[in-house]
């Protein structure tokens, strides 16, 4: 019922079918993806927690007296920062697995919705469709719509919020490594990663 309310709210607009459809989508499963986005952008800037505290322990190791990081407050002493490094490090990696399965669980459940929408209403379409018209709609056409084009969208949709939690772990991690490594060394490995994609691309199409 939401996703034919939401289809004839956007037949008012002057779109395309392709972008009606995917307006329609988006009004379909806004709310979870959003909450879904933020979870996954929770999850992604803890992942840089635990190579944090590690360095800090490190450092703690080598020099108990070292000056702690902006993360540790002045008034642990030198004595329990490394207690504190290693409760904060377990609370991020808990924090982060919790993060990550309600992630999934709003992620999948609305590319069930999703799925489920698409198949009700290619089937409805189907049988209101006038008898000019069945032939070049055939019933073989129909149920790989709702068989095969819908579960591809069932199965792009849970992943599609990821994209940009990955630009900013990408951008993340090469702003530590250029803490740690320097200039140029970051300068090859990303260059050795660019170089690489095209590779990457053609073994998952041959796998696929």
């Amino acid at each position: 019922d939401r996703f034919v309310a939401a289809w004839e709210r956007m037949g008012k607009h002057d779109y395309s079918p392709t972008t009606r459809l995917w307006w329609t989508i988006y009004a379909l499963v806004r709310s979870d993806l959003w909450i879904a986005f933020t979870l996954k952008s929770i999850e992604a800037l803890l992942s840089f927690a635990a190579p944090i505290c590690l360095q800090a322990i490190l450092q703690w190791l080598a020099d108990e007296n070292v000056a702690p990081p902006w993360f540790c407050p002045s008034s642990v002493g030198p004595e329990w920062r490394g207690y504190y490094y290693v409760a904060l490090m377990t609370l991020a990696s808990l924090t982060r697995s919790l993060c990550m399965a309600h992630q999934f669980n709003f992620a999948f459940r609305m590319a069930v919705q999703l799925r489920s929408s698409i198949i009700i209403a290619v089937y409805q379409q189907s049988l209101r469709q006038a008898l000019h018209g069945r032939g070049d709609m055939t019933t073989g056409k129909v149920v790989n719509l709702m068989a095969s084009d819908a579960n591809r969208l069932h199965w792009a949709i849970p992943f599609f919020h990821w994209f940009p939690s990955a630009f900013f772990q990408l951008l993340g991690a090469m702003y530590f490594l250029y803490a740690i490594i320097g200039g140029w060394p970051l300068f090859a490995a990303v260059t050795a990663l660019v170089a690489s994609l095209p590779l990457s691309y053609y073994s998952t199409k041959k796998q696929k």
